[in-house]
């Protein structure tokens, strides 16, 4: 019985072991490959925010409280919505038959994204690493979008109905840039994972808000060694492995700015192919445009928005028939 004993001891000790503590092999395949994606953050709300706003290990260090917990709140309360309230916008049936909708939805969209810039601004310096490529991105897209809402607000405010389509597709093509980055950056950091180059300086205090102190300092033994930092920086390398959270906050804050500034590129280059692919329509909606304002009293109808013939090198445009 003795020998019995010493013979299933290591079995029954392995069971009575906490379950972190048992080896990974012991685990099943459901456990193993939970594990394996789980984002590896030290609080709850941070796992939800990752999944629900692609957060990346990290980032809440910076937006967990003041000026940016705000800029971060307000982008994500504003944005969110727009990119759902956007899509009645460019059904035909609902443009025809509920007008008062697709003109409230409308300056909704047009508020609200003026506001989710503001925020977006407000957290450009930390949001997904910060650096000057994610700055300069964001904020170029901030000011498009900005920029030609506005166009489109004072185009259909002049009754030029074809220009307000045209302004009102590009920015909404435009803001979606986001969601082809939301693409674009986890093929990028496959690849800057298999490279196994990729650096990214980050802060010790950072490190220990999303690692602990314990995992930090095993991980990052230079942070509490005496001049074992850079102005309390060390570097982290970019790692797509999930069960690494500051790998993987590492990797998507060096691709972010890549990504925005690829992917705002090709929706910028897609939308005027779709223009440049739909002249009927623009001639349509030129010709209601120009009824309207005659109706209106417009000195030059069918010229009174941001028309090439009022701003540009271009023939004079008559209705057909004229």
């Amino acid at each position: 019985m003795p020998a019995l004993a010493q013979e299933y001891q290591p079995l029954l000790n392995s069971h009575l072991r906490p379950e972190a503590e048992r080896e990974p092999e012991k685990r099943g395949l459901l456990s193993r490959t939970a594990h394996a994606f789980r984002p590896g953050f030290t609080k709850r709300y941070n796992n939800v925010l990752f999944l629900a706003t692609e957060l990346t290990p990290g980032d809440w260090y910076y937006m967990h409280g003041g000026l940016r917990h705000v800029g971060f709140m307000l982008h994500l309360a504003c944005m969110l919505p727009v990119g759902i309230l956007m899509i009645p916008q460019f059904v035909p049936r609902i443009r025809r038959n509920f007008i008062l909708f697709h003109r409230v939805n409308g300056y909704t969209i047009i508020l609200m994204t003026l506001v989710g810039n503001v925020g977006a601004l407000i957290i450009a310096r930390r949001g997904l690493g910060g650096d000057m490529a994610a700055q300069a991105a964001a904020g170029l897209l901030a000011i498009m979008s900005t920029t030609g809402l506005g166009l489109a607000w004072w185009n259909i405010r002049k009754l030029q109905i074809d220009q307000h389509r045209a302004w009102m597709l590009r920015s909404m093509v435009w803001i979606a840039s986001i969601v082809s980055t939301r693409v674009i950056m986890p093929l990028a950091a496959l690849v800057m994972t298999a490279m196994r180059t990729y650096y990214i300086a980050w802060p010790c205090d950072e490190l220990e808000y999303v690692l602990g102190k314990a995992r930090m300092q095993k991980e990052f033994p230079q942070c509490t060694m005496r001049n074992g930092t850079t102005d309390g920086f060390v570097a982290v390398k970019a790692d797509l492995d999930l069960s690494k959270p500051a790998g993987v906050g590492a990797v998507f804050n060096l691709n972010f700015g890549m990504g925005l500034s690829l992917s705002l590129i090709l929706h910028v280059i897609g939308v005027e192919i779709y223009l440049a692919l739909t002249p009927v329509e623009a001639e349509r909606l030129r010709l209601a445009s120009y009824e309207k304002q005659m109706e209106a009293g417009y000195k030059d109808p069918g010229n009174t928005g941001t028309t090439v013939q009022k701003w540009g090198d271009a023939p004079e445009w008559h209705p057909r028939g004229d």
